[in-house]
C-alpha cells in the first residue's frame, strides 16, 4: 500500500521541496547495434549492482538508443539481450556520483543462450558539459592527509585552490576557504549525500567532517553544472557516504603524533616553555576509530543478502597541545606602583612627576590592586629581551567523536529506500577565550562544544521502463555552545565596580592597557543553524530525450547572540593622565568606558523555494545537447522579535538632520537621530524584513557533448549557465547586533575604574556607527562558461584540456558610504563627524551588491586510474581573476568614491596551481622466499605534491593622516607607489620580501598604490606516505603507515608585514607547518 501511494503521489507531481536537488547517482547511455552497424531496437538492457544485487532495466528505442538513470554509486554489470543475438555481458563498470557515461554495445549473431563476456576497462570519458573532478574512496584512504581532513583532496581537481595556508582544521569552529574556478570562497555548496553541510552565516564553516574511512567518494562540480543544482554560484562539493554490500567489510585504525615527531617551527628561536630546553611545545595527538558494513541477516532474514544493508562508522580524536605565546605584563615593582626604572610619570592631581617615580600605595585604586594581584602573573621571560615579558603555557585540550550510520533497503528492483545519520561532538577549551587571544592564564578561558547532526532519508521509485521519481528529506543542525570557565568573576574576586545596567553577567570588565596584556571576554555564546529541506525529482525518458524536473523547499533558522558586546563594561587606559598606561590603570583613571545594556540575541527565519526543468537531447548518436532552467526564490530573513535595521540613503533627509556641537556630539532635540533608517516591523516597506525578497531569479543552462570519433574515447564539450548565491545570514545578524533600538550603549570619557558613572556621559549624543545592507539588495550572480576536450589517451588514462571562465555581478562588497573628503575635517577643528555626508552618523559600513569579477583560466588534467598497482594524477591551472572586491568581510575600498581604483587580482587568486598525487603498490614478491617477502614485499608509496603561486596582498599605511575616520573591516588608506614594489627573486628574503622603498606615505590625497599589487611566497610542499601491508589471512590485512607532511621540511614562508609605519613592514615572521611525522596502524577485512 505504501509503494502504491508513493507512486500515485509522484505521478501526480505532488512533492516537497529543498535548497536544491542534488544528483547522487549516475546515468548510463548507449546504443546497441549488430555487426553491420545497424541498430537493434527492442533489445533488453539490464544494469545490476555487483555488490548489492540492485538492478535497473530498459529497452532500446527504434534507433537502438537506451538510457538508464538514477543508478547509485558502485560497481555494475551490463547485460544486453536481443532475439537472434548472443547475450552480451560487461562487468566491473565503475559508476561514480554525477557520472554520465556512454556504453555502446555491438551484439554478435547467435543463440541467446550463448554469452559474450567483457571485463570492462574503467569508463572515464564523460558525456556531459559539466566540468568536474572525482576523488575516489581509495584516494581518500591511501593518500597522506594531514589531520585526515578530506578538504585537502579538493586540490586534486583543476580550478581549485586554497585561500588559507592550510586546510587541516576540523570541528565546528574551523574555517574552510577554497576557491573553485574563480568563485568566492563563500560561494561553495558543501553537501553530504546531496544535503546541505555548511553554516549559512559565513558559508565557510562545515557542520560535519565525515571520517575518510566512511566516505565512498566525492565529486567537485567546478563549472556549468546542470539546472538541478542551486543555492550557490560557486562550485559544488558532494560527499557520498559508504553503504553496506552483500559481503561484510570493515576495519579499525589508530593514528598518532607527538612533539618528538614534529620539526621545530622556522621562526622559533627560544624555548616555548620557560624552564625547558626544547624548542617545540608539547603535543599528544591520537585519531582512532572503526567501521563495519554488510547485509542485515538477523534471525534468518535476508538470506539472499540482497534486501537490507548497513554501514556504521565511529571515529575519535584526542588532542593535547599547548600554545606558548609571549606577552607583556607589569614587573613586581610596577605592580607596587614603582616605576623608577621607567620614564617619569606625572601626578594627574598636580601635573608634576611623582616623587621617586613611585605612586603612593594609598593612591592605588583598590579594584586595580585586586585585578593585578589576582589576575596578572609576574614576568617569567625577561631573558628574551624585556623584564616585562611573560610566556604562559596554555593547555588546549580537544576531544572529537563522530558516529555515522546508514541503512539501505531494496523493497523491489523498482523501489529502494535508504537513511543516513551523522553526529559530530567536538569539545575544546580555549585558554584565551573563544575568538580571543587573551594571554592572562585562566581569566577569560572558555569551554566550547560544537555538536552537529546531519540526517537524510531518501526513496527512489522506478515507474515502468521510462520514469523514475526520487524523494528526499534532509535535516541538519550545528551549534556553538560556549561558556566562560575562567577566574574572571567579579563576585569571586571581591571587585566593587558598579555597573550602569545592573544584572549583567558578573564578569570582570574588559580592560585594555596600551602596551600590556589585557582582559577581554567573549561569551556566553550560543549559535545555531537548523535546516529542514525536502527534495523531489522526476525523470522521464522518451525517444532521444531525457527530461528531468524537480521542486524544492527549505525552511531554515539562524540564531546567535553577539557574545562580544561590552555588557559587563569595557575600560581603556592609554596613558593620557600619567604618561604611562599601566600607571593610569593603577590610579583607576580610564580614558573611556563603554557598557551595553543587553547582549543582543537574534533569531532569524528564512525560506528557499526553487524549481528546475532540464532536457538531455541525444540529437545524434554522438552528439548530446543539454538545456535547462532553474527558478529560484530566496526569501530574505525575518527576525523573531523584529530587531533588524538598515540605512537607506534615499530616505535620508538633510533638513531633518541633527546638529553637532564643536566636539562632534549631537545636540539633543536638534533633529531625527534615526534619519534614513528603517526598522523591521516598524517603518520598513517590506514589513518584517528590511530588504525585498529575491523571488525573480531565472538561471538558464546550456551545454553540449560531442564524441568526434564515435568510439567513446574522446569528447568535445562546452556550456554556459547563470547561477545565484543566497546572501549570507551573517550579514543580517551583524546588522541586528548594532541596531540602536535593540540596545543602549553608554560611553563615558575620563571614567574612573571604581565609579565609571562619575565621568562625562556622552550617551544619546554620540553619532551612531552602523552596519547596513544597500538597496536594492540583489542576489549575487555568476555566469559560467567553458570549452574543453577530453580524451582517453591510454587505457585507464584520461587527458583533458580546457578553457574555463566565469563572471560575477551583484557581488557583495563592503563600503563606507559616510566617508568625508580627505582633510576636510581640518576646517572644523579636526572633528571628522562634522564633515560626513550623512550628518548624525559616524562610520556606516554598507554591504552592497555592486562587486564585479572576471575569471579566465587554462585548466589541464591527466589522470591514470589504478591499474597494475599504480595510479597517478596531475592537475594544472593558470588563472587570472580580476575583481573589485574579493569578499564581503573585508577589502573595503580606500576611497568609496573611486571604485575603479579597486580593480585588481582577487585576494584568493593563485596564478599557477600544480598538484600531483600518486599511489604505487610495490611488488608483493609472492613467489619469493617467505623471509624475503616478509621484509621486502607489500610496501606501498603514496603522496601529494603541490606547487602553488603565492597569494596577492595589499600594502596599507598606518594612522589616519587624511582625517577620513575609521575604515570598515579590513580596510585602510594606501600609500603612494613611487617604484616597482617587487624585488627580483634572488633578492627576496624573510627580512625584506618586497621593495619597501617603493612606498611613500600619502598625506594629502588617497595613495596611488593599487590593491593586491604584490604577492606573498608560494607553496612547495611534499606530503608522503610509506605503507607496509601484511596479509594476515586471505581476507584480513594489517597496514602500518608512516606519513610525512612537508616531508623535506621546506620552509614555506607566510605573508609579510604589509602596513607602512608599523614595525616589521616588508618582513616575514611566520611560516606554514614544518615537517610533521605521523604513524598509523590499520586493520581491514
Amino acid at each position: 500500500m505504501g509503494r502504491k501511494l508513493f507512486a500515485i503521489l509522484t505521478t501526480l507531481g505532488l512533492s516537497a521541496f529543498t535548497v536544491g536537488a542534488q544528483e547522487l547517482t549516475a546515468t548510463i547511455v548507449g546504443r546497441v547495434t549488430d555487426p553491420t552497424g545497424a541498430v537493434v531496437p527492442g533489445a533488453e538492457v539490464v544494469v545490476k549492482n555487483m555488490d548489492t544485487g540492485f538492478s535497473r532495466s530498459a529497452r532500446t528505442d527504434e534507433e537502438g538508443n537506451y538510457v538508464v538513470t538514477s543508478l547509485p554509486v558502485g560497481r555494475y554489470q551490463l547485460v544486453v539481450e536481443g532475439p537472434g543475438f548472443k547475450r552480451f555481458v560487461r562487468e566491473n563498470i565503475i559508476l561514480s556520483v554525477n557520472d554520465r557515461v556512454a556504453l555502446n554495445v555491438t551484439l554478435q549473431l547467435g543463440e541467446i543462450r550463448e554469452t559474450v563476456t567483457v571485463t570492462a576497462e574503467e569508463v572515464l570519458v564523460q558525456q556531459s558539459p559539466t566540468i568536474s573532478g572525482l576523488v575516489s574512496g581509495r584516494q581518500m584512504t591511501e593518500l597522506p592527509l594531514n589531520n585526515r581532513n578530506f578538504v585537502q583532496l579538493t586540490y586534486l581537481v583543476p580550478g581549485v585552490s586554497s585561500a588559507l595556508p592550510s586546510q587541516v582544521g576540523f570541528g565546528g569552529l574551523s574555517v574552510i576557504s577554497i576557491s573553485v574556478s574563480g568563485s568566492r570562497t563563500s560561494g561553495i555548496n558543501w553537501l553530504i549525500d546531496g544535503g546541505r553541510n555548511v553554516d549559512t552565516g559565513s558559508n565557510l564553516t562545515l557542520f560535519n567532517y565525515p571520517s575518510v574511512d566512511a566516505v565512498a567518494e566525492f565529486r567537485i562540480l567546478t563549472n556549468v553544472y546542470s539546472a538541478e543544482f542551486g543555492r550557490n554560484a560557486g562550485g559544488v562539493v558532494n560527499i557520498i557516504t559508504k553503504s553496506g554490500t552483500r559481503e561484510f567489510h570493515g576495519g579499525a585504525y589508530h593514528f598518532l603524533r607527538n612533539d618528538v615527531l614534529t620539526a621545530r617551527e622556522p621562526f622559533r628561536f627560544t624555548p616555548p616553555i620557560v624552564g625547558r630546553t626544547s624548542l617545540k611545545p608539547p603535543l599528544r595527538y591520537n585519531n582512532f576509530g572503526w567501521n563495519i558494513g554488510g547485509p542485515v541477516t538477523l534471525f534468518g532474514y535476508n538470506r539472499q543478502r540482497d534486501k537490507t544493508f548497513f554501514f556504521f562508522s565511529q571515529e575519535f580524536r584526542r588532542v593535547r597541545e599547548f600554545t606558548t605565546p609571549r606577552t607583556t605584563v607589569p614587573t613586581a615593582a610596577m605592580r607596587r606602583g614603582d616605576f623608577s626604572g621607567f620614564p617619569a610619570i606625572r601626578d594627574p592631581q598636580t601635573g608634576q612627576p611623582f616623587p621617586g617615580n613611585i605612586i603612593p600605595p594609598d593612591r592605588i585604586d583598590p579594584n586595580a590592586r585586586i585585578i593585578v594581584e589576582r589576575l596578572f602573573p609576574l614576568p617569567n621571560a625577561a631573558a628574551e629581551g624585556d623584564p616585562r615579558f611573560y610566556r604562559p603555557t596554555l593547555r588546549q585540550p580537544v576531544n572529537f567523536r563522530q558516529e555515522l550510520w546508514r541503512v539501505d533497503h531494496i523493497f523491489t528492483p523498482n523501489f529502494r529506500v535508504w537513511a543516513r545519520y551523522i553526529r559530530d561532538i567536538f569539545s575544546r577549551v580555549e585558554p584565551g577565550g573563544l575568538f580571543n587571544n587573551i594571554l592572562l592564564p585562566d581569566v577569560a578561558t572558555t569551554a566550547t562544544d560544537t555538536p552537529a547532526v546531519n540526517f537524510k532519508v531518501a526513496a527512489t521509485h522506478v515507474i515502468g521502463a521510462r520514469a523514475v521519481s526520487e524523494f528526499a528529506y534532509d535535516f541538519s543542525r550545528n551549534q556553538i555552545i560556549s561558556d566562560i570557565i575562567g577566574r574572571g568573576k567579579r563576585s569571586a574576586l571581591g571587585l566593587s565596580i558598579p555597573e550602569l545596567f545592573p544584572g549583567n553577567r558578573d564578569l570582570v570588565p574588559n580592560i585594555s592597557i596600551s602596551g600590556f596584556a589585557g582582559i577581554s571576554f567573549f561569551g556566553p555564546y550560543r549559535n545555531g543553524n537548523p535546516s529542514h529541506s525536502f527534495t523531489y525529482n522526476f525523470t522521464y525518458t522518451t525517444g532521444k530525450h531525457t527530461f528531468k524536473t524537480g521542486v524544492f523547499l527549505a525552511t531554515e533558522r539562524k540564531f546567535e547572540n553577539s557574545g562580544g558586546n561590552p555588557v559587563d563594561g569595557s575600560f581603556t587606559f592609554d596613558g593620557r593622565f600619567t604618561g604611562n598606561a599601566f600607571a593610569d590603570f593603577l590610579l583607576g583613571l580610564a580614558s573611556s568606558y563603554t557598557e551595553d545594556q543587553v547582549d543582543v540575541k537574534l533569531d532569524l527565519r528564512y525560506n528557499t523555494y526553487e524549481f528546475y526543468a532540464q532536457d538531455s537531447w541525444k540529437v545524434r548518436p554522438h552528439l548530446t545537447l543539454d538545456f535547462g532552467v532553474r527558478f529560484s526564490m530566496f526569501g530574505n530573513p525575518v527576525e523573531k522579535n523584529n530587531l533588524l535595521q538598515t540605512f537607506r540613503p534615499d530616505l535620508y533627509r538633510p533638513e531633518r538632520a541633527v546638529q553637532l556641537d564643536a566636539r562632534g556630539f549631537i545636540i539633543p532635540g536638534s533633529g531625527d537621530r534615526f534619519n534614513g533608517m528603517i526598522f523591521s516591523g516598524e517603518n520598513s516597506p517590506f514589513g518584517r524584513r528590511v530588504q525585498e525578497n529575491n523571488f525573480d531569479l531565472v538561471g538558464p543552462r546550456f551545454g553540449f557533448a560531442w564524441d568526434p570519433s564515435g568510439r567513446g574515447k574522446s569528447v568535445l564539450r562546452g556550456g554556459y549557465g547563470i547561477y545565484y548565491d543566497r546572501s549570507l545570514t551573517g550579514i543580517v545578524l551583524q546588522n541586528g547586533f548594532v541596531n540602536p533600538k535593540a540596545n543602549t550603549r553608554v560611553t563615558i570619557d575620563n571614567a574612573r575604574l571604581s565609579n565609571p558613572a562619575a565621568g562625562v556621559t556622552r550617551e544619546t549624543i554620540l553619532p551612531i556607527s552602523l552596519l547596513t545592507t544597500g538597496f536594492p539588495f540583489r542576489a549575487p550572480t555568476m555566469q559560467q562558461w567553458n570549452l574543453s576536450y577530453q580524451r582517453e589517451i591510454f587505457p585507464q588514462t584520461l587527458f583533458e584540456i580546457g578553457y574555463v571562465g566565469s563572471g560575477g555581478n551583484n557581488l557583495l562588497r563592503l563600503i563606507n558610504i559616510n566617508q568625508p573628503r580627505p582633510l576636510a575635517a581640518n576646517q572644523v577643528g579636526g572633528v571628522i563627524n562634522r564633515v560626513r555626508p550623512y550628518l548624525g552618523y559616524a562610520l556606516i559600513q554598507e554591504r552592497q551588491t555592486t562587486g564585479l569579477s572576471r575569471y579566465h583560466s587554462l585548466q589541464l588534467s591527466i589522470q591514470k586510474r589504478m591499474s597494475r598497482g599504480f595510479s597517478i594524477g596531475g592537475v594544472y591551472t593558470w588563472g587570472k581573476n580580476m575583481t573589485t572586491a574579493s569578499t564581503d568581510r573585508s577589502d573595503a575600498p580606500q576611497d568609496s568614491l573611486n571604485i575603479r581604483a579597486e580593480r585588481a587580482p582577487s585576494s584568493f587568486q593563485r596564478q599557477h596551481v600544480l598538484t600531483i598525487n600518486y599511489i604505487w603498490e610495490l611488488p608483493t614478491l609472492r613467489e619469493a622466499h617467505p623471509a624475503v617477502r616478509a621484509v621486502f614485499g607489500g610496501w606501498q608509496l603514496s603522496g601529494i605534491t603541490t606547487f602553488w603561486s603565492g597569494l596577492p596582498f595589499t600594502v596599507f599605511q598606518s594612522g589616519d593622516t587624511l582625517l577620513v575616520g575609521p575604515f570598515p573591516l579590513g580596510g585602510a588608506t594606501r600609500p603612494d607607489l613611487i617604484a616597482n614594489p617587487r624585488l627580483p627573486k634572488g633578492q627576496r628574503t624573510a627580512a625584506r620580501w618586497f621593495n619597501t622603498d617603493a612606498f611613500r606615505r600619502a598625506t594629502t590625497t588617497f595613495g596611488t598604490a593599487g590593491r593586491n599589487i604584490t604577492r606573498a611566497a608560494g607553496v612547495n610542499n611534499w606530503d608522503i606516505s610509506l605503507m607496509k601491508n601484511f596479509a594476515l589471512t586471505e581476507q584480513v590485512r594489517l597496514q602500518f603507515r608512516a606519513e610525512f607532511f612537508n616531508a623535506f621540511n621546506h620552509t614555506q614562508l607566510g605573508a609579510p608585514g604589509a602596513t607602512l609605519g608599523v614595525a616589521g613592514f616588508g618582513s616575514i615572521s611566520s611560516a606554514r607547518d614544518p615537517r610533521i611525522i605521523q604513524f598509523g596502524l590499520k586493520l581491514a577485512f
